[in-house]
């Protein structure tokens, strides 16, 4: 009997609710206690819950200083440079940029009271590259805890779980399709791909607040273009590793350049003849880029939805939305690693010198009937096969595919709300005083994420 902390980072709307209502159930029926770090609560989740905030300054006030004080000064057994310099790419802290060693500080000392008192068997984790889980991630690979990914999926209501990571980092990454497919699935596949996509409203899908007829892409709009139009989503550069952007987390998902925006300039570069945009991710809030880059990269903020409307090819490191570009027929250069790699689907680009020919052969294939084949042949497989949801048949229901997980990792144990009773005790001891923990289960159900929704 041990524990499953499990961690969040992002708002819970009503498939969230559900999905995370499933996993704890399951946890329990599969006779491991259950935590829950995040940073939405809500009254629902008071048996698991453990408090955490986007906002790295106000997490002294969630936990007792004497949970925190063993940890103050010890040597941190992390990479503390790494993981500084990953703080301080953070938007929405209180602190300024440059002055943010003390949240480090905080961060590592909570992170490991968090592993002494609660004791995980296993770390189920949002995204362990950002500093609020990663930290705690690496803490427990250290001591041999197995950590698991848990992350949405590109589609509404799906989510899934593996060992490796996001971007270059997951376990699908450069798997050529022939390896995940063989060929008397491919047909039941792609027709589980078209369905998915037939029922995907894109009109209504955002996860993020959207501006709409900007001036200057209305301007951009009715301009003639005579080379191809391109539309270019990073995904969030401040949470997923590429910082420092020598370091090997960066090179594993962007192997060619430093960041998103510099391969996007490297791209508007090689497109002179045409017009290359750039949407920054929502978290870029306290990044400075030029509205006109001496690239000829052109930064708008324009509804995503209508730049994709606009563009012949859309270009991405990493971005969730090159699979609404593909539903909606563009060709997409990859200029980074993730899933989509090695399979035939996009047109990649990962050095420099490949954007060239990637350019050409975008604007002379298009989106052909033979890559979008294979893009709902993978579509199809990862309904069926990787992700989860509420709504998803047999083994992909969550509640069933966090049993089968559990079995792998302990087979044979036993239901024992013992272990809970453990958890609260644990609990009680990081929060110290009664009146802390009345403050946060009072606020139950509040937005403490700075509106983080996705990091991809």
């Amino acid at each position: 009997m041990g524990t499953i902390l499990i961690t969040n980072l992002a708002p819970i709307d009503t498939t969230a609710r559900n999905m995370f209502a499933a996993l704890f159930a399951a946890c329990e029926e599969a006779g491991q206690a259950c935590a829950f770090w995040s940073c939405i609560l809500e009254p629902s989740h008071a048996r698991y819950a453990l408090p955490m905030h986007w906002d790295l300054g106000r997490w002294e006030e969630l936990f007792a200083p004497e949970a925190l004080a063993p940890y103050r000064t010890e040597t941190p057994v992390v990479d503390a440079a790494v993981w500084l310099a990953r703080v301080e790419r953070l938007c929405k802290q209180s602190v300024p940029h440059g002055a943010r060693r003390p949240l480090f500080e905080t961060l590592y000392a909570v992170s490991r009271a968090v592993l002494d008192r609660i004791k995980p068997e296993m770390l189920l984790s949002w995204n362990t590259l950002c500093p609020h889980t990663g930290v705690l991630a690496d803490l427990c690979r250290a001591r041999g805890i197995p950590v698991r990914l848990l992350e949405r999926g590109p589609l509404p209501a799906t989510w899934y779980f593996e060992a490796g990571g996001l971007l270059g980092h997951g376990e699908l990454t450069d798997v050529p399709l022939e390896c995940l497919v063989a060929d008397p699935d491919r047909e039941a596949l792609a027709r589980r791909g078209r369905e998915a996509l037939a029922a995907f409203r894109f009109d209504t899908f955002t996860l993020y607040p959207q501006q709409h007829r900007t001036p200057l892409f209305e301007a951009l709009a009715a301009s003639p273009v005579h080379g191809p139009k391109i539309a270019f989503f990073p995904p969030d550069d401040t949470s997923l590793g590429f910082t420092p952007s020598d370091h090997a987390d960066r090179r594993t998902s962007l192997p060619g350049y430093a960041s998103s925006f510099t391969a996007a300039t490297a791209l508007a570069r090689a497109n002179a003849d045409g017009q290359t945009l750039f949407k920054p991710h929502p978290s870029f809030r306290d990044e400075t880029f030029p509205e006109r880059d001496p690239s000829g990269l052109i930064v708008t903020e324009e509804d995503f939805r209508r730049c994709i409307d606009w563009a012949d090819i859309v270009a991405t490191t990493g971005s969730g939305l090159q699979l609404v570009a593909l539903a909606a027929g563009k060709p997409v250069i990859a200029m980074g690693r993730d899933y989509m790699g090695g399979k035939g689907i996009v047109f990649e680009a990962r050095q420099e010198e490949d954007i060239e020919p990637a350019l050409a052969a975008a604007g002379r294939e298009g989106l052909s009937p033979g890559r979008r084949e294979r893009f709902l042949v993978l579509l199809g497989y990862l309904l069926r096969h990787v992700f989860i949801g509420t709504n998803a048949p047999g083994d992909r229901d969550p509640r069933r595919a966090m049993r089968a997980l559990c079995e792998r990792l302990w087979p044979g144990a036993a239901p024992n709300d013992a272990g809970q009773d453990r958890f609260a005790a644990a609990r009680d001891g990081l929060l110290g005083d009664a009146g802390r923990k009345a403050a946060w289960l009072a606020d139950a159900g509040r937005d403490a994420t700075g509106a983080q929704t996705t990091t991809g």
